[in-house]
């Protein structure tokens, strides 16, 4: 009995003490103290400056040359599908390159060129010429790519540039604007146009085919002119448009891989200082070819002014090196009598050639086919 009520004593002594220290941390609490310590805030870590620079890249270039294998053609001066073409003889050249398809760590860009001469039969065999002189962007034209094309289906119920023909395997395509002539004479600029080497849409006797052929190759050249929505009509065509077919092409493509080496660059800083102007140039195509205000110079960075004091059309091409060693070439627009182009330009350390020139063709980058019209003169910059 002693033991039992012994047991019930310490146990309720030990109810007590537990209930007087719940209290007591209770009250420290309300009174702010035995609060549990504030977690220490994470040490912030700024990131590091990425690396910067490039290991070896290899890309895959494209080259495809075409021509037509006799001067065997025939033309269509009305929708192919309503009408047969009249027989007619000419020739077509071309040569499309396609840089690197997607991300890559240099800007290659596509370029083509290609030149047609033909006679028309119901303009007393006059011949005409078309060059192309610049490519079409992806989309331009309502299609799915830009300028330069391989192994594409086109035509058929895409109606390219409004023409009703047969769908076809297009091996190389080339979409842009041309210049066309007559004899010397230009009567069109900026026609939309399109050469594309594909299977066979004809057959023997130039009707076209519900399948196309893949044992034979056409190449076609096609100046919709007001098919296409705000095109101009070309002059001396019934319906302001033709299209011409040869029956037979040759045809070659060449894939190259080119390794372009690698290159270390200092880390770029966040945001960027000012740019330092080094000064201005003054650059006169005159009659008798170039006055400059200076001869030598500081390299560095220079707004350029071209002014055309002569009285014909010139523009002014300039070659040297860039930065970074590269030999660079720059073309301004071709001025007429009296205009002027301003731009920014870097020029590196060495000698720059500058040249008056006229007569070229435009294309994407650049001119081609250019014709000098006086004597190159020289800066150098130190």
């Amino acid at each position: 009995m002693m033991k039992a009520q012994f047991r019930t004593v310490r146990f309720a002594m030990a109810l007590a003490l537990i209930a007087a220290v719940s209290l007591m941390c209770v009250a420290a609490l309300a009174n702010g103290h035995g609060k549990m310590p504030a977690k220490e805030p994470a040490p912030r870590y700024e990131p590091a400056p990425a690396t910067i620079g490039r290991g070896p890249t290899t890309v895959t270039i494209t080259t495809a040359t075409a021509s037509s294998a006799t001067n065997c053609a025939w033309i269509y001066t009305a929708m192919p599908t309503n009408c047969a073409p009249m027989q007619t003889t000419g020739m077509i050249q071309a040569t499309a390159f396609k840089g690197p398809v997607g991300e890559t760590s240099v800007d290659i860009k596509d370029r083509a060129n290609v030149v047609a001469t033909f006679n028309y039969p119901a303009s007393s065999g006059c011949t005409y010429t078309v060059r192309f002189t610049s490519l079409a962007s992806a989309g331009e034209f309502k299609t799915s790519f830009g300028g330069v094309a391989f192994d594409r289906q086109i035509f058929g119920d895409a109606k390219w540039l409004g023409v009703e023909v047969p769908s076809t395997l297009a091996y190389v395509t080339v979409l842009g604007l041309a210049t066309i002539m007559k004899g010397d004479e230009v009567i069109a600029t900026n026609q939309p146009a399109i050469m594309a080497v594909t299977q066979a849409i004809h057959d023997d006797n130039h009707k076209l085919m519900a399948q196309a052929d893949s044992s034979r190759k056409e190449m076609h050249l096609i100046v919709p002119g007001p098919l296409v929505e705000g095109a101009s009509s070309v002059p001396g065509f019934p319906n302001g448009y033709f299209y011409i077919y040869w029956p037979s092409a040759e045809f070659n493509m060449d894939k190259d891989q080119i390794t372009i080496p690698g290159e270390a660059v200092a880390p770029a800083t966040l945001g960027r200082g000012p740019e330092v102007i080094k000064g201005m140039l003054n650059i006169e195509l005159t009659n008798s070819g170039i006055h400059k205000t200076v001869g030598t110079a500081p390299f560095g960075l220079y707004d350029v002014t071209v002014t055309n004091t002569s009285n014909k059309w010139q523009g002014l091409h300039m070659a040297g090196r860039d930065m970074c060693c590269s030999d660079f070439k720059r073309f301004s627009t071709i001025l007429k009598p009296g205009a002027s182009q301003k731009f920014r330009w870097f020029f590196g350390a060495g000698k720059v050639v500058m040249r008056p020139f006229c007569c070229a063709v435009k294309v994407p980058t650049s001119y081609a086919d250019y014709r000098w019209t006086g004597p190159a003169t020289s800066v150098v910059f130190e």
